[in-house]
């Protein structure tokens, strides 16, 4: 798998529950909406020694991710308990406990798996009052074996503070762009306060940076 990180989600007293492996390195999935091209895109990373894939509702993709991991497997070049999997419940669907599980459930349809290895918010909710039975419906997809762990993305650090007065575990990553240009040490400080991991997208920026 290569080299990882411990995510895990902390807890009132503090302690780490739900510890997974993570490797330090991912494909994303953004933007691969041409027909075939995400399912080859992941082929190929899986057979260059990739083992964590990003996806998300939103992409539009996540039924080719699944073809490729299926693929994968078939042909004997991972097996499902190497690989490790993100998707996100696409932020217009963040309306409360059951829309998250209906979501969550609709992925793993997409993906063809029993389970992922990483939820996430993708964005806070816009209605402030929805953000809390969201976050509770993260928390059951959990409980219910439908994902490894739970997380939040592109979350400030008011909204991470806030997770205090509803959350029961709080997020084990938030999925943030962090990259040379934009070295966001203020949210990063506020993501590790909270006991989750920054995970970075877009860590080596956008083209027209490099």
């Amino acid at each position: 798998m290569g080299p990882t990180l411990t995510i895990g989600h902390a807890t009132a007293s503090d302690e780490l529950a739900h510890t997974s492996e993570v490797p330090q390195f991912g494909l994303g999935t953004f933007l691969m909406r041409e027909i075939g091209e995400c399912k080859q895109s992941v082929l190929s990373a899986l057979k260059l020694g990739y083992r964590h894939i990003d996806t998300a509702m939103a992409y539009e993709n996540e039924h080719e991710v699944g073809q490729a991991i299926a693929e994968a497997i078939d042909e004997g070049i991972i097996t499902r308990d190497e690989l490790f999997v993100t998707t996100k419940l696409r932020r217009p669907h963040a309306i409360g406990f059951e829309a998250a599980k209906q979501r969550c459930q609709e992925s793993l349809e997409n993906l063809g798996l029993d389970y992922v290895d990483l939820y996430l918010v993708h964005a806070p909710p816009e209605d402030p009052e929805h953000r809390a039975p969201t976050w509770k419906g993260m928390e059951s997809c959990l409980e219910e074996g439908w994902t490894k762990a739970i997380g939040v993305s592109n979350y400030g650090a008011h909204h991470l503070d806030k997770m205090h007065s509803y959350a029961t575990l709080m997020p084990a990553v938030n999925q943030i762009e962090v990259h040379p240009w934009l070295q966001r040490n203020a949210l990063r400080a506020a993501t590790e306060a909270i006991g989750a991991t920054v995970m970075a997208y877009s860590p080596l920026a956008r083209g027209h940076k490099v």
